[in-house]
Formats: structure tokens, C-alpha cells, sequence
């Protein structure tokens, strides 16, 4: 017996380093890690311990700790596979899947949908992507015990983004809103509150802590960031300084020509806006949030739709090919990639695929098969819930497509409407669809 069980760690270890491979094909193929304009900040935060005030701080964190290891950006790559593959098994096995049909959903997963792009760019979002499978975990745990290894990674994902925190726990709530119309015998059921009192404890003990390491300006980066994303193309924002500048002395009042024309982007980066002559990221005004709020208040027509029209770009922002591609034009990701890992990495990593053209890094079919693949999650909440028509998990699917809209309205309005932020979520549906689907019933055949 003692054989047979460690025959069975032996094979299911074998695997599991089969599908790290698998998911991190991108790193292999491009020749180094994939990368985007933030990662200089995240590896900057990791490399000096300062925290860069447009960011999480944690991610930085996160990745200081793994690079004591092993000195090497395939090791920041290789441990978010790792853990969303976890994440994935976990739920996997949480659904009832067999092993080997869990093997082989993981694989089609890994084939046919991003996760593997996912997985290998040196941002959060792999960890967002662990953190949800995990969350799913949670929300059908069947067993009383507490699931210590789902809440773990639930709790990294909330700690290394403020904006994952705040999704994950509206979710959790949503769900609780949910158990109330649900049977008796549903699996939601298992979702108590005492799985949210443990990850908001564990999450405020961790943001204390970050706060602690690496102190914030007395304007959050947050409030700047709307306030750009409200004057963006003539936003409501521009309609209360309009109308109000003569009786409330905002900070932005004599830049009202300036931001007339401008865009978040150019408010945010370009020299010579605004922001930069009222003291940038590091000493913005204080008046942000009162502009926000009167904003809110004195406009409220425009600015529901201003909500509506960013909520429905960031639900639809799906398309893959527009999210991977070049950085060589942003030098501050060169340089805090040779500061990291010395002048020969950044060389390498100008030379790869992604830096070329995003059609050397991801040659057809695949750009096409992850757009159709992209248009099925959308609508795997739905299936799933047809799926699970006659089971006590049928409302997960509910929960799902709710947390595909929420994640689409706090991206789209407190951030802006990035296909990037869409696509670390939009695949779970349809991984927790297809672990349904390979589940067999009670009398051991298939539904399909």
C-alpha cells in the first residue's frame, strides 16, 4: 500500500511538472519572460524596497522573496505556473473530476486559451488567476474542514493587488446574497462567513503590513487615477470645473484649457500636463477627492453614463492579440530589468519575440483560437448553469457571471478598460465548465 501511494505521488508530481512546462511554453518560445510597461515598477519595488506610489506594493514583495532563491525572472514565471496550476487541480478535484480527465482538461486549457501568457508575464495577474480558482475552491468546498491551501493562495492574490482584494470580497459577499435563494443541499452553502471573517482578517493584517514597510502619500495613487480617468476625452470631470471653477478654487481649475483635449495617458505621463506642475504621483492635490464627489453629485446623468459606456468596454475588452506586445519603446522597463538582472538580461530580452512583433511571438492559429475561445467563457456561466440545472451547485454559475460584471465595472471605472484585466478572470467559467463536464454521475457515465 505504502508502494501504490508513493507510485501515486510519483506520477501525479510527474504531471504536474509536465503542465509547468506546458503553461510556460510563451517563456520557451519567446525566449524570456513575457513583460509589460508595469513590470518596471514591480521589479524596482523588489530590487530597493521603495514602493513605486502608482502600485501595489505587494507583487514587488512577492517578488523580492522568490528572487532570494533564485536570482532569475524564469523563477518568478515558473512559480505563478506553478501556482495556478494548483489552484486549477484544486478545483478540479474540489468539482469531483477525475484525475485523468483532469489531466487532460488542464492540457486543452493550456492549448487553447491564454492562461499560458498569463502565467509567464511578470505581473500579478497570475496570481489573480490562482487566487479566483482558488475563491471558486472555496465557494464548492464540500468538506467541513477548513481548506488552509485555497484560503493561502486567496490570501496572496489579495495581498499583492489592492484591486484583486476588493473584487474577491465583493464576490464573497455576492455569494452569501446568493446561498439565501439556493437550496438546502447546495454545495454554496459551505461558503460561511466564517471563510470571509478569515481572508479579511488575514487580508488586513497583510495591507497593515505593507503599509508599515512601504508608507503611501496622504492622497492615494487611486484618486489621481479617477480623477485622469474623469477628464479623459472630455469627461465629467471637465464639466465640473466648467461649471463650478468659479465658485470652488480647484486645484485644476487654471489647467482647464490644457485638459480639454487630453486623454487619461497623456494625464497621467506625458511631461508638461497638468499633474506633473501640480507635484505628480508623489504630491498630488488634495482636493482630488473632492472633485470626484462633487463630480458624482452635481452630474450624476453624465456620469452614469460615463459608468455604463466603461463597464461595457471593459466586459467586451477580450481580444488577446492587443495585450502582449512590444515594450523596447519604454526605457524604464529596460533599465529596471538590467538593474535587476544585469545588462546582458535586458539585452536578451530586447532580442525576444514579444519585443519583434506579437505575430513572431504568437504565429496563427493561436491569436484566432483565443478570440473564439475568449466568446464561449463569456457565455460558460450560462452553460454551467444549464449544466448544473438539476444540481445544488447550479448557482455558481450565477456567482461567475456576477463576478465577471463586477471585475469589468471596478476595472473599467476606478482603473480604465484594459483587455488585460478581463482576460485573467474570463477563463474560469470555462475551466470550472469544463471540469463539470468531465465529472461523471453517480453511476459513473458522462452527462455529454
Amino acid at each position: 500500500m505504502r508502494v501504490k501511494g508513493y507510485s501515486s505521488y510519483l506520477k501525479t508530481g510527474i504531471v504536474f511538472l509536465w503542465l509547468i512546462v506546458l503553461y510556460s511554453w510563451p517563456m520557451w518560445w519567446n525566449g524570456w519572460p513575457l513583460v509589460f510597461n508595469d513590470t518596471a515598477s514591480y521589479l524596482e519595488t523588489a530590487r530597493t524596497g521603495g514602493a513605486f506610489l502608482q502600485q501595489s506594493p505587494g507583487y514587488g514583495l512577492f517578488i523580492h522573496v522568490l528572487l532570494l532563491l533564485w536570482n532569475a525572472p524564469q523563477m518568478i514565471a515558473l512559480a505563478q505556473t506553478a501556482l495556478v496550476i494548483i489552484a486549477l487541480w484544486h478545483l478540479g478535484r474540489t468539482v469531483g473530476t477525475p484525475r485523468r480527465c483532469l489531466t487532460l482538461t488542464l492540457i486543452l486549457l493550456g492549448i487553447v486559451t491564454p492562461l499560458p501568457l498569463i502565467c509567464v508575464m511578470l505581473l500579478p495577474d497570475a496570481l489573480f488567476v490562482a487566487g479566483a480558482a482558488a475563491l471558486i475552491s472555496l465557494l464548492l468546498h464540500p468538506r467541513p474542514a477548513t481548506p488552509w491551501g485555497p484560503i493561502a493562495l486567496v490570501s496572496l492574490a489579495m495581498s499583492v493587488h489592492y484591486a484583486t482584494a476588493i473584487l474577491f470580497i465583493v464576490i464573497l459577499l455576492i455569494s452569501q446574497l446568493v446561498l439565501r435563494l439556493t437550496p438546502k443541499d447546495s454545495h454554496i452553502k459551505n461558503t460561511t462567513r466564517g471563510f470571509i471573517t478569515i481572508l479579511v482578517v488575514i487580508y488586513v493584517a497583510t495591507l497593515l503590513s505593507l503599509r508599515l514597510l512601504y508608507p503611501r502619500p496622504r492622497v492615494p495613487a487611486w484618486s489621481t487615477n479617477m480623477v485622469a480617468q474623469l477628464v479623459d476625452d472630455n469627461g465629467p470631470a471637465t464639466d465640473e470645473l466648467r461649471d463650478y471653477c468659479g465658485q470652488v478654487d480647484y486645484s485644476l481649475c487654471p489647467y482647464q484649457a490644457l485638459i480639454a483635449d487630453t486623454t487619461a495617458d497623456k494625464f497621467l505621463w506625458q511631461s508638461g500636463q497638468a499633474l506633473e506642475s501640480l507635484g505628480g504621483w508623489a504630491d498630488p492635490p488634495s482636493d482630488w477627492r473632492p472633485l470626484i464627489f462633487a463630480t458624482i453629485r452635481h452630474n450624476p446623468q453624465k456620469m452614469m453614463g460615463w459608468i455604463a459606456q466603461r463597464w461595457h468596454e471593459q466586459f467586451f475588452a477580450v481580444q488577446v492579440a492587443y495585450e502582449f506586445g512590444q515594450t523596447s519603446w519604454d526605457k524604464n522597463v529596460t533599465d529596471s530589468i538590467a538593474a535587476s538582472f544585469g545588462s546582458s538580461a535586458a539585452k536578451v530580452q530586447l532580442s525576444t519575440k514579444q519585443e519583434q512583433s506579437w505575430f513572431n511571438l504568437m504565429p496563427q492559429p493561436w491569436p484566432t483560437v483565443y478570440d473564439i475561445t475568449a466568446v464561449i467563457s463569456i457565455i460558460a456561466p450560462l452553460l454551467l448553469w444549464l449544466f448544473w440545472r438539476n444540481d445544488g451547485r447550479r448557482h455558481l454559475g450565477v456567482v461567475l457571471l456576477i463576478a465577471l460584471l463586477t471585475n469589468a465595472l471596478l476595472m473599467g471605472t476606478l482603473s480604465h478598460p484594459h483587455n488585460r484585466y478581463q482576460l485573467r478572470l474570463l477563463f474560469l467559467p470555462l475551466a470550472t465548465l469544463l471540469f463539470a463536464v468531465s465529472t461523471p454521475l453517480p453511476n459513473g457515465r458522462y452527462r455529454l
